[in-house]
């Protein structure tokens, strides 16, 4: 009996030991991060000094990685691991959206045209199906094509706004402040504002189904003209809107429709905001009494709308007579404080130039692209930018997105470095339930005046964490960002 209990005392200790092994065993997994290089131009000597940080996480979001590593010699990852009871977006920023509604959608149902919520839809011109299901009968399928402007005399407007924000330990979040339950009196007030005119040879085909007992099946909308060439809805340049305590900035042009107001940056005060249903839905006050426009635009096609580095300026970014031209403005008075030149645009009638612009901030850095091609580097100092590195070599430049980019300059040498799931693609992993999928990683690169000197694809490889593998399905990291570039 003693011996028995002796042996029982044994294989309890070592069971505990073993237990404690393994637990230490499956957390370090989770702790190393394997990265695969891919170098295409230079060599990592060359770049010595520069510093990576870059985050990523789980499918769901809450298996939190943070990783740096430095370039010059052997890549030596060194990485954190933390868990999150909630889900961590990676996708966002501040944003603002003001878009004319869209004749163009297909709807499931009528619920759409009859739910109380929808009375009066912001971003679907629904009034013409309305009419066209009441003179549908149960069971057909009817459809006609009406003019809009019998309809609208201005087109609804829909506008959203999201801000970043920060969590109480740094980390990045975001909370979407959507004007899409605001009052009908302020929608009202913006698109008597803007006043965006439906124009008379604006078209619209709809059809309605309708199941035997009269219930709406779907609902189909297309718009047109009586010129199929010509273009019928306008471009309300407003993906550049931006937002700060005080309000909020719109960057509007006319495009191929004539505006009521002039084009420039307009602006909306914030009188306050308000959440409901426990913060799961958030609303700004908006006072659409006092909208106004803060800075005209007299020449040139607007093209970006970005902040200084600590937000008491807007930079305009326009192209004006084939060149890109940067506005520094005060934001809060709109008088302009600095006007630059910053680089030719191509030759828009050549088929193989991409006519359009990629700006990045990071900090007092900012980098500006033309094309996918040209592209210029600037620094703020005293409150005012000054190019530091031209890119007139024709080289492109593969790692300037507009979201999430970040940069690093020592006087000589821009680093530039952005990262996507799936970036790259050079790599292609099948888990054991057989679902294929891409290498997440980032790409950087370094500048200096005489072009590129480095380039290169660093993938996360996939994990050796056991508990990435559930269910015979690997659950792989996705990129979420570079969270910090620098040179020592």
């Amino acid at each position: 009996m003693k011996k028995t209990l002796t042996i029982l005392a044994v294989l309890a200790v070592l069971s505990a030991g073993a237990i404690a092994v393994c637990h230490g065993w499956v957390n370090a997994a989770r702790e190393r991060v394997e990265i695969g290089e891919i170098i295409q131009t230079g060599d990592r000597s060359d770049v010595a000094g520069l510093t990576v940080r870059y985050q990523t996480a789980t499918q769901d979001g809450r298996l939190l990685w943070d990783t740096a590593f430095a370039l010059g010699g052997e890549l030596a990852p060194e990485s954190s691991f933390r868990f999150t009871p909630d889900f961590l977006p990676w996708q966002g920023g501040d944003r603002v959206d003001l878009n004319v509604a869209s004749g163009d959608f297909t709807s499931g149902g009528g619920g759409v045209l009859t739910d109380s919520h929808w009375d009066r839809s912001h971003d679907m011109l629904l009034e013409p199906a309305r009419d066209v299901a009441e003179r549908t009968a149960a069971g057909e399928t009817r459809t006609e094509t009406v003019r809009l402007a019998d309809y609208y005399d201005f087109y609804p407007l829909d506008l959203s706004v999201s801000q970043e924000t920060r969590a109480s330990d740094g980390s990045r979040a975001w909370v979407s402040w959507n004007m899409y339950q605001a009052d009908e009196e302020e929608y009202q007030k913006l698109e008597r504002y803007f006043r965006i005119p439906v124009p008379a040879d604006c078209m619209m085909t709809v059809t309605v189904e309708k199941d035997a007992d009269g219930a709406v099946g779907q609902i189909t909308s297309s718009t047109s003209t009586w010129e199929e060439d010509s273009a019928y809805l306008p471009q309300l340049w407003s993906a550049f809107g931006l937002v700060s305590e005080k309000g909020v900035y719109l960057l509007v042009d006319g495009g191929n429709s004539p505006l009521a107001v002039r084009k420039g940056v307009h602006f909306i005060p914030i009188a306050g905001r308000m959440s409901d249903f426990g913060a799961s839905l958030n609303r700004l006050k908006l006072d659409f009494d006092n909208i106004r426009l803060l800075h005209p635009v007299e020449r040139g096609e607007l093209m970006e709308l970005r902040w200084s580095s600590d937000r008491s300026q807007l930079m305009v970014y326009t192209r004006e007579d084939e060149k890109l031209m940067l506005t520094v403005v005060d934001a809060a008075t709109g008088q302009v404080d600095q006007c630059l030149e910053l680089l030719d645009w191509p030759d828009p009638t050549d088929p193989e130039e991409w006519a359009g612009l990629t700006v990045a901030d990071d900090g007092d850095l900012h980098a500006a692209e033309v094309n996918g091609g040209h592209f210029i580097a600037l620094r703020e100092e005293g409150g005012r930018c000054a190019p530091i590195l031209v890119n007139d070599t024709g080289e492109r430049s593969m790692a300037i997105d507009s979201q999430d980019t970040r940069l690093a300059w020592d006087g000589e040498r821009l680093a530039v470095a952005y990262a996507g799931s799936g970036y790259g693609g050079s790599r292609i992993f099948v888990d054991t339930g057989g679902a294929m999928f891409n290498a997440t990683g980032l790409r950087l690169e370094v500048w200096t005046a005489a072009g590129r000197q480095f380039s290169g694809i660093y993938e996360d490889l996939p994990a050796r964490d056991p508990s990435s593998h559930v269910n015979d399905y690997y659950h792989p990291r996705i990129m979420g960002g570079v969270a910090g570039l620098s040179f020592s």
